[in-house]
Parts: C-alpha cells; structure tokens; sequence
C-alpha cells in the first residue's frame, strides 16, 4: 500500500501544505480559476492552469498530465468536460470539483458561502500511486470558505444563464436574443460571456442541454417515441435530432434506449 493511502485526513493535509508532495504533473482547469487558487492553499504545486476556453482549444497538451483537476460544475458543461478529458487523456486520474453557493432570487446575491469539494473522481488505468495521491487530494476538500473564492459578478451571470435555458429548453424557439433578453443582456454580451466562461456557442449550449434531457426521457419514458422525445425536448424536427443525438452519444436514439434497459 502507497504511503500516501496510510496517512490520516490531518497528516495527508500537513504533508502537502509541508511541500513533501508526489512528483505528479497535475492541471487545473476552471472557468473561474477558483480551483487552482484553493488547491494551491494547500501546497500542491498546479503545473498548470487553463481557462474552460483554453483546455477547449489546445486538448492535446492535456494528455501530458497524470492528474486533472476540473473546477467546471454547470450542466450541461461537465458533461462535455468529462468526454472530451477521457478521449484526450484516458490514463489521467479526473477530480472534479463542486462549488456551493447561496443565490438570492437569481439575482444579485443576498449573501455568499463558498465551499469547495471534491464532487466525483474517474480514472481509467492511472497507475495505484496516482489513483491514491489524487484520493489523499480528495480528502482535503471541503475548503473553508476565503475571500478568494469569492466570485466575480460574472459568475453569477453565468449561473442565471443556465436557470434560464434549463426551464426554457423545451421551447423550440429558444435562441441567443431571447434568452440575452430575460438577462437583459444583448445579443454580443452574451455570446461573449458564454465564449469566455463555457468554451462554446449559445447553440451548442442549447443542444447539449436537450440531448441530455432527452437521454433522460430514454431511460425512463419507455412508451415514449423517439419522435415524442425529440418534441419534448425542444426539436422542432425529429430526424435533426436523431442525427444530432448519434453525433453527441455515438449510438443512435433506439439503441440508447435499449442499451439503458439492459443495464
């Protein structure tokens, strides 16, 4: 057993805080930057650090690291995070972080509690001493909250942004200028927010919301059509989604379906 799974929560902590940490290649990547800064409180030393925009753009040098941790907590972001890390830098061992925050109205915010905490971690073949130095990370979440993790008004936009498109997907006439519209927001303001903080167009925002909604519907309306799933979750044309869904899934809608039940 590595040296790093015998030590308790309190020595794990002091260890890296001390320095004497594993000579691992770790990453950060986080819209906000907030994971990087609350990691390096406790003395890891982050290799380096990309913006949600940047790992998007230059994925390939994600593959060079043993250790990513991810700050990106907004569905459906995450979920495309946690696809494209796997097919980039499938040995990689993922942390995926969760930040908590109280919001008042959806508005501006009445008061802030940040706390940041290890929410899941996946890896694939990372070798043991990987896998348990990235597990003696995990136990020392959750971070108290700092001033430093305090988030820019930004955030909180952002959030807003996905309230409104998460109870609005199903319209099939959701687009950019309504919803920068109920943010009071134009058009560019908004598409700039979004290229800044998810790594993506409105619409792939939109779509990857559907499709995820959709793949809800499959594995549990079972006497739902897939035509009835595609106008349910705001597709105005059947066929666009069943190609839009083998593209985002690999497998086309039937065979999901099928695949949930056997499972």
């Amino acid at each position: 057993m590595s040296h790093w799974a015998r030590l308790p929560r309190e020595e794990v902590m002091s260890t890296y805080t001390n320095g004497h940490v594993p000579d691992y290649r770790v990453a950060v990547i986080d819209e906000l930057n907030h994971a990087a800064k609350a990691v390096e409180k406790y003395g890891l030393p982050v290799t380096a650090t990309y913006t949600l925009e940047e790992a998007g753009t230059r994925l390939s040098e994600l593959s060079k690291y043993q250790i990513i941790i991810v700050g990106v907590s907004l569905f459906p972001i995450r979920r495309r995070i946690v696809n494209e890390l796997r097919r980039v830098a499938p040995d990689a061992c993922l942390v995926f972080l969760r930040r908590a925050h109280e919001f008042s109205n959806g508005q501006s915010p009445l008061e802030v509690k940040n706390t940041v905490s290890a929410d899941f971690m996946l890896s694939a073949s990372s070798p043991d001493e990987v896998w348990l130095a990235a597990q003696s990370l995990k136990h020392m979440f959750p971070l108290p909250t700092t001033a430093d993790l305090e988030p820019p008004a930004e955030a909180f936009l952002m959030d807003r942004v996905m309230k409104v498109v998460a109870a609005h997907y199903q319209d099939p006439n959701l687009n950019l200028r309504a919803v920068a519209s109920r943010l009071n927001l134009s058009s560019g303001q908004l598409s700039r927010l979004l290229n800044r903080h998810a790594g993506m167009r409105f619409r792939q925002l939109l779509q990857q919301t559907r499709l995820e909604a959709a793949k809800q519907l499959l594995m549990t309306a079972n006497c739902t059509t897939i035509k009835e799933v595609a106008f349910k979750v705001g597709f105005a044309d059947s066929d666009y989604f069943s190609r839009a869904f083998k593209r985002y899934t690999g497998c086309c809608a039937t065979e999901y379906r099928e695949n949930s039940a056997l499972q």
